[in-house]
């Protein structure tokens, strides 16, 4: 159940979640569009605790009421296994993009179905695997076994991360990788430098930074120049 834009409810009325929708998610960061779920699961009684929320909910009529997807009452959501995987750190992504666009999320956001996401193993730095998942060879590895939409756009599906080969390199050699995540994340969220150019963000800086990431995946990955010819050749 999604409200745009809540303005006349109290947003920390803690059935109030924040969204992401797969095209708010970029490469390395994303942005929260304003949108808003009513996270009312099985076992919150919307009617007593929330009247509010129930008197807009009933606004929606008996066809809402009788949707399939319900839980214990219809004011609730269906049961779901992972709603407390959204308040972790994780990795997300969008499916339908021509280059990889993973970024960390550390906050309580849930998504729409257009966006996925994954939890790092517990021996891998997050901002280290964001680093490698946004490389040129994952897009590469991906082009091999992936899928397409009917327009060609690859369909970044969540089964096939399961096929791609993670190296599990000593921490301190992770740690170089970090390094320049931290440093693209930075570079991100700083102001324009011009007034005249609200969006504007130090695309040089970053396209280095990413050039070094893709540097040390090659080598963690054992590349000869003759592989990484044929890679940069496909981006």
């Amino acid at each position: 159940m999604i409200a745009r834009k809540l303005l006349w409810f109290d947003i920390r009325i803690k059935i109030i979640k924040p969204i992401l929708r797969g095209r708010d998610i970029n490469r390395f960061n994303y942005a929260l569009p304003g949108l808003y779920i009513l996270l009312a699961m099985n076992g919150v009684n919307v009617k007593g605790d929330y009247p509010y929320i129930y008197k807009h909910l009933e606004a929606y009529g008996d066809s809402f009421k009788k949707r399939g997807a319900q839980g214990q009452h219809w004011t609730n959501l269906r049961a779901c296994s992972f709603f407390d995987d959204f308040k972790e750190e994780k990795i997300i992504w969008i499916e339908l993009t021509d280059i990889g666009r993973f970024a960390l999320c550390t906050e309580e956001v849930y998504l729409l179905n257009s966006a996925y996401f994954l939890l790092p193993p517990k021996n891998i730095n997050a901002k280290y695997l964001l680093g490698l998942l946004n490389s040129n060879i994952i897009r590469f590895y991906m082009g091999l076994i992936g899928e397409t939409s009917g327009m060609g756009t690859s369909r970044w599906i969540n089964n096939f991360f399961k096929e791609f080969p993670i190296p599990l390199p000593p921490h301190e050699h992770q740690t170089v990788v970090v390094t320049l995540v931290d440093q693209i994340l930075a570079a991100k969220q700083q102001p324009p430098s011009s007034p005249f150019s609200k969006w504007e963000l130090p695309i040089a800086d970053i396209f280095a930074l990413e050039k070094q990431i893709d540097e040390m995946v090659y080598a963690l990955y054992g590349l000869t120049p003759e592989e990484i010819a044929i890679i940069e050749r496909r981006k």
